[in-house]
């Protein structure tokens, strides 16, 4: 045999021996670049903070097999130096598809829910690593898509498609976002029962009670219009052993006053929800919170019941002042109500009417007959069962409707029993 034919037949078995190993090698190589492509996608598509979550040890026995097979081509020298040229720009391109792949646009991921920005201003960041990019600013309201959740960070889109990561403490779910804007539009509907402010930070809930839903957040200093108040009882810890078998009646529940408010800004539109009554302050008029201070009733409400002409020829409004004593958390909304009229001669307001003993629920209800004429009604849980109480103002005097017919009818019984 010449040295040609020594030549041909030793190609020949390489070849063989290449056919038999290339396969597996070939797969193996496969592997290893996806798993690099999945590194790549990975560090593109949520940063290298996540990396570990998706990439795991169950791939180390791939990458030392890609190795090994390296090896074995570098021994063994099948190829010439230019087909080792082809095959790594081959792996590489291989390397960037799968990265390509796995890292799919933001815009064609499948949305889980849909969210909505619960802040006055949400930075969106662009991955949530510690060196970060803002991508855009939110406000409040808007309608995003939910595309990932990871330690407390959600992946979100946006309507004009900038995609980026959030906290999650700064999204409000679909269905509660719809739930506060139905009470909002309710809201606008309620009559008004007083005005007044944050006195600090405030949580606002979805329904009255500290384990409700929040929807969102006043700072200090929001006004606030006072709708409808309820009384909830405070959550007390967990009953210990000793206190199930204790004899002793348990305290009574504490009670606390919760108020639904509706707040407008220019960031945020109209917000309605309940918030804690103490966290309130009200802005009563100048004089009643004096006089109230005085007599030691705590104002509930007030309105204005009509306006009659100053010395100056200035108006001076009459008002309606609604209030209670004690703590917080009563059934009752006020328990006294008092009318303060503007005194012509003394130029000063004048106490026109007292009433107490009553357990009125708002709101009141004021309805004017004349210029000087009006009445006013609300229910009273004094008795068995509720009944509207009814007072009459004409002019500066205030008499309740009905009060004279029962007292007359009460002297007409007692005179026929002597």
């Amino acid at each position: 045999m010449n040295c040609c034919a020594e030549t041909a037949l030793a190609r020949r078995v390489n070849a063989g021996i290449l056919t038999e190993y290339y396969p597996a090698f070939l797969v193996s190589c496969v592997r290893s670049l996806s798993v690099i492509g999945i590194i790549a996608g990975c560090l593109l598509h949520s940063g290298a903070r996540h990396v570990s979550r998706r990439v795991t040890m169950a791939d180390a026995p791939t990458v030392v097999l890609a190795v090994e097979f390296l090896a074995e081509i570098d021994r063994r020298r099948w190829w010439t130096q230019m087909r080792k040229v082809k095959v790594m720009v081959g792996a590489l391109m291989l390397g960037v598809i799968a990265a390509a792949l796995l890292r799919r646009p933001a815009s064609t991921l499948k949305p889980l829910k849909i969210v909505y920005a619960d802040a006055r201003n949400v930075t969106l960041w662009s991955s949530t690593a510690e060196v970060r990019e803002p991508v855009a600013t939110l406000t409040f309201g808007d309608r995003l898509s939910l595309l990932d959740q990871i330690e407390g960070e959600a992946e979100v889109r946006t309507a004009a498609g900038a995609t980026g990561w959030v906290k999650d403490g700064e999204l409000l779910p679909a269905v509660l976002w719809e739930r506060g804007r139905a009470l909002a539009r309710t809201a606008e509907r309620m009559p008004v029962d007083a005005i007044g402010h944050t006195a600090v930070l405030t949580n606002v809930h979805l329904e009255p009670g500290r384990q409700m839903p929040c929807i969102d957040q006043f700072t200090r200093g929001v006004s606030v219009e006072l709708l409808a108040r309820e009384p909830v009882a405070l959550e007390t810890s967990a009953v210990t052993k000793e206190e199930e078998v204790s004899t002793v009646a348990p305290a009574p529940a504490k009670m606390e006053d919760w108020w639904l408010v509706v707040a407008r800004t220019r960031t945020e539109g109209t917000v309605a929800g309940w918030v804690l009554g103490r966290f309130l302050d009200l802005d009563s008029p100048a004089p009643l919170a004096e006089y109230a201070s005085a007599t030691g009733m705590r104002i509930v409400s007030w309105l204005v019941l009509n306006q009659v002409e100053g010395p100056d020829g200035t108006e001076k409004p009459q008002y309606l002042v609604l209030g209670a004593t004690g703590r917080e958390g009563q059934v009752c909304d006020f328990t006294e109500l008092r009318v303060y009229t503007w005194g012509v001669d003394r130029h000063e307001y004048e106490t026109a009417f007292v009433g107490g003993n009553v357990c009125g629920r708002l709101p009141v209800r004021l309805q004017h007959t004349s210029a000087t004429d009006l009445t006013f009604s609300f229910r009273d849980l004094s008795g068995d069962e509720s009944n509207v109480q009814t007072y009459r103002m004409q002019q500066t005097i205030v008499r309740r409707v009905g009060s004279d017919d029962r007292a007359s009818r009460r002297k007409r019984s007692l005179a026929v029993a002597t």
